[in-house]
């Protein structure tokens, strides 16, 4: 499963890159190709998570802004839950840089609203709320979370529904804990959320009145000046030269090969390992790199690098895959392959491999 939903986000997200660089005038419409990269990116997430169970997962730290996390958030929830719900954004401040990883706060948001959603079967309102904060030492010292006194983003999503008694609500963030029907839920949810918000050394409460509502507060540590100040837009670098790329999903060929094309490179596409072979040898005084895809049928991407390192030792190969332990790659790396890239891969992160090889 996670094979080939990477192979199809690939497509999505080469093509979209290449909408959004074909500066167009509606600013809308560079809105909508934003959200399409977004949503891709979020589905990546969901395979590596999958992945995960098979082999160790690292959370991704680097600076992120929450607040186009949580207009995403809020967007996603109005085609979630019950449209009786009215949710709205009251952020009050512009921009809330701190230190994580984006998809697991965003799923953690979702989680909240979600939850929030289902206390309001009637309907109700559900308000996502940011703003910064200065939490003591006192405070600090009182919290259960082993959290440092400082500038804090506090994310509050508050609703309207039927609240908790006192006696759920201390219990709330247990594993396995739930108040849902059978088969209705897990009880991972929120402890989920817990383990998200002591992971990026925040904290979060709740506090809940029966037939009044409920609020849960999280609190992420601020991001410093310099972090933020160190955040730029990266630069596809140009090339030249011949690359064959191997490949048999035709999403994958059609976008990477107009991606290499308009970096500079030209491109030479098979849809196996046998017929890549064949132009290899057709064309083997031009090619001057490989992107091999690990999973083909007919020859496999391992038995088709073997066959091209055969010939050329020296040559650069990159393999590329949706799927792939890491003992894999550490195998492949001693045989000679030059580099590896996961799918769904970026346009930066292709031209910055391949600059890097060929210079």
């Amino acid at each position: 499963i996670a094979h080939d939903f990477n192979n199809t986000l690939a497509g999505i997200i080469g093509g979209a890159e290449l909408l959004r660089d074909s500066d167009p005038t509606d600013q809308q419409y560079k809105h909508y190709v934003d959200l399409i990269l977004t949503s891709a990116e979020k589905a990546s997430v969901l395979t590596r998570k999958l992945l995960a169970f098979s082999r160790k997962g690292t959370t991704v730290v680097k600076p992120i802004d929450l607040i186009p996390i949580l207009s995403d958030t809020v967007s996603i929830l109005r085609h979630t839950i019950d449209k009786k719900v009215s949710i709205s954004e009251d952020f009050q401040i512009n921009s809330a840089w701190i230190e994580g990883d984006g998809s697991l706060l965003q799923n953690a948001f979702i989680n909240l609203g979600i939850n929030a959603g289902h206390a309001m079967p009637q309907g109700g309102n559900l308000i996502f709320s940011v703003r910064e904060v200065e939490l003591d030492s006192k405070y600090c010292e009182l919290s259960t979370f082993d959290i440092s006194e400082g500038t804090f983003i506090e994310i509050s999503v508050s609703d309207t529904g039927y609240g908790m008694p006192p006696e759920v609500m201390s219990r709330i963030f247990e594993p396995f804990f739930t108040t849902k029907e059978h088969n209705m839920g897990t009880g991972l949810g929120l402890s989920a959320v817990y383990g998200t918000a002591a992971e990026h050394h925040g904290a979060i409460t709740v506090y809940s009145e029966v037939s009044k509502g409920t609020v849960f507060h999280v609190y992420l540590p601020m991001a410093d000046l310099q972090v933020k100040q160190s955040i730029s837009e990266p630069i596809a670098p140009q090339g030249s030269g011949t690359i064959l790329l191997i490949d048999d999903e035709e999403l994958v060929q059609a976008t990477a090969s107009t991606i290499l094309s308009k970096l500079g490179y030209r491109v030479i596409t098979a849809e196996n390992g046998k017929r890549g072979i064949e132009l290899y040898k057709d064309h083997r005084e031009e090619i001057n790199l490989v992107i091999l895809d690990m999973i083909m049928p007919v020859m496999g991407g391992k038995e088709t690098f073997m066959n091209i390192h055969s010939f050329d030792p020296s040559l650069p190969v990159i393999i590329s895959s949706g799927f792939s332990r890491e003992e894999d790659q550490e195998a492949l790396s001693r045989l000679g392959v030059s580099g590896y890239l996961r799918k769904p891969f970026h346009r930066v992160e292709l031209a910055e491999m391949i600059s890097k090889l060929l210079s």
